[in-house]
This record gives structure tokens, C-alpha cells and sequence, in this order.
């Protein structure tokens, strides 16, 4: 049973065509916004599914204390509100749309630019939906995960498969000089997770067998060290 209803999304979807009549064409292709507000439903649900599951696998989220990394639109930040989740975001480059997402939400959230300046906390769940494909040296954010954890910390993870049916989905869609943002698939991500003390509790293939994402729920080992 899907956990964001129409309603929810058609919110965000206004919100995110505002924001994309005010840019060149492919300023926001990195953080997928196109996508979620495409005006073919199928491929608006594709992307809004990887987001239902990822809050789907991630367990009862009532009053959390939650990490967005990469949050971008903040997609999931209406409903973790409404769980009474405290909400920390973290994004870089499109740092901007977050805080007018936020305000045009009237939500409340802290929102970093560097996830290094994020210091002596420990989250319940931390999201990474859809950015680590992005990130050139990833084990410094692996082990920086694992600083902001304990034992119990879940890692919500998700990314594209990079295979030919999503590289040609991404092409119909207008993303086709995207390749340049992607530095690796979600298997490389996973066997960079396994490396890095972390391991497997479930994942979901969107859609199997022709996958075109992973979203998998992951949390550390037993006397894990970071990288």
C-alpha cells in the first residue's frame, strides 16, 4: 500500500514546475526534479515509487531523528513532518531549492551545506536516495555516515542501475547529457557500503526483472570501524 497518496505528490509536483519555469532547461536534472514533476505519470511514478519505498523499508519513523543527505527537493520532508521526525537535510549544490521548498511547505528543518559540519549527533535513519551514484570520493562519506550512527542507525539507500532500459528511459525523459553526472551504479554503491562495515537487511528492485533502481535498507556491523 503506497504511503504517499495523490495528493502528496500533486503538492510537491506544483511546487516543483514553479521552480523549473524559473531555470535554464537542465539546471535541475541532477537532483531529478523534471522527473517527479513530468507530466507522464508513469515516469512521475517511477521516480515517486523509489521514495515510497525507501520511507516504506524504513520501519516505524514516529518521532525520529532523521538525516536527508542529498535532500534536494526535500521529497520526503512532508511526511517525515507529519511523524514529528526531527529533520536534518544536508545538500550542496541545489541548497537553494531546499529552503524554498521548505518555506513554500512551512516546514522547519536544519539544512547543511557540508555534511562535515554536521558534528556529535547520532541519527536514527539517515537517507541517501538517489545522490551517492554522484559522489566522487565516496568512503569519506561512508565513514562520515558511520561517525553520525550507532548500532540501531538504519542507512536508507537508493540509485539508478545504469542499465540500458534506464538509460534509455533517461534519454526520453531529456536527460541525455546526464551520464557526466554519475560516477558510479547502485551495485558499485552497495559494494562500497559492504566495504565500509555496513550490511544488508533488505532490498527492493523498482522494477524487477528489468530493474531500474535499487532502494535497500542497511545497517553496521558489529564492531564496524570507519574507513
Amino acid at each position: 500500500m503506497a504511503l504517499l497518496t495523490g495528493e502528496y505528490i500533486k503538492g510537491y509536483r506544483s511546487i516543483f514546475k514553479d521552480a523549473l519555469m524559473k531555470v535554464p532547461k537542465g539546471h535541475y536534472d541532477e537532483c531529478t526534479l523534471p522527473s517527479y514533476a513530468h507530466n507522464n505519470k508513469f515516469i512521475s511514478r517511477i521516480f515517486w515509487q523509489r521514495i515510497d519505498l525507501a520511507l516504506s523499508i524504513s520501519g516505524d519513523l514516529s518521532n525520529k531523528n532523521i538525516l536527508d543527505f542529498g535532500c534536494g527537493g526535500c521529497v520526503m520532508f512532508k511526511y517525515l513532518r507529519a511523524a514529528g521526525c526531527k529533520i536534518t537535510g544536508c545538500e550542496n549544490r541545489f541548497y537553494k531549492l531546499s529552503h524554498e521548498v521548505l518555506t513554500a511547505l512551512n516546514i522547519e528543518a536544519d539544512i547543511y551545506r557540508d555534511l562535515a559540519k554536521i558534528k556529535d549527533r547520532k541519527f536514527d535513519i539517515i537517507f541517501a536516495t538517489d545522490v551517492l551514484e554522484h559522489i566522487d570520493n565516496l568512503d569519506s562519506v561512508i565513514s562520515k555516515f558511520l561517525e553520525l550512527s550507532d548500532d540501531r542507525t538504519k542507512f536508507i539507500i537508493s540509485g539508478p542501475t545504469e542499465n540500458l532500459l534506464y538509460r534509455t528511459g533517461r534519454m526520453l525523459i531529456g536527460y541525455a547529457g546526464q551520464d557526466r553526472f554519475h560516477e558510479r551504479n547502485i551495485y558499485d554503491v552497495e559494494n562500497r557500503l559492504q566495504h565500509g562495515s555496513l550490511r544488508k537487511l533488505v532490498t527492493k528492485n523498482l522494477y524487477f526483472p528489468f530493474t531500474l533502481f535499487r532502494i535497500g535498507s542497511w545497517q553496521k556491523r558489529r564492531c564496524c570501524t570507519a574507513i
